[in-house]
């Protein structure tokens, strides 16, 4: 096959594992879980010009590089997010604050998931810290319910 694999296939893995090497080429530090990809850079504000350059750069040859195996790059699930402090997200301006795949526009989201983990701009874990607490609330309130239907004899 010279366009891509079956899913599920043992083959997936090395067809996708010539992703790295594109990242690599760009010098894009990447991460990998399952099927998903990240992307990172760090760099100072005056850098921002720069870094942001060279993801264009890497996501135009990743789009290329899926079109050439009939795949499609979904720019509904692609993220970008940028982490600093208040004062230097301040700092970078708005027209090189977003990225394009394809014909999309990707804006950068204030708040971003990564393994269950809900990450701000500012990597204050506001956000994930609230939603803990509302699951565990949540999840008292039922064992509280259970409790009163068991009876005297079980300690929860």
């Amino acid at each position: 096959m010279d366009c891509s694999v079956p899913q599920g296939s043992v083959l997936g893995r090395l067809e996708f594992f010539s992703f790295s090497e594109l990242f690599t080429r760009h010098t894009v530090t990447f991460h990998w879980f399952a099927d998903d990809k990240q992307l990172l850079h760090s760099g100072k504000v005056s850098e921002t010009i720069a870094i942001l350059s060279r993801f264009k750069t890497c996501l135009a040859d990743t789009s290329d590089w899926c079109a050439y195996r009939k795949l499609q790059l979904n720019a509904m699930k692609t993220e970008i997010a940028w982490f600093g402090s208040c004062p230097n997200l301040n700092k970078i301006s708005g027209s090189y604050y977003s990225l394009s795949v394809s014909c999309d526009a990707i804006k950068p989201k204030e708040v971003v998931r990564d393994l269950g983990v809900y990450l701000d701009s500012e990597l204050t874990l506001k956000q994930h810290i609230s939603k803990v607490a509302n699951t565990s609330f949540c999840h008292l309130r039922r064992l509280c319910q259970i409790r009163r239907l068991t009876g005297n004899d079980v300690i929860i």
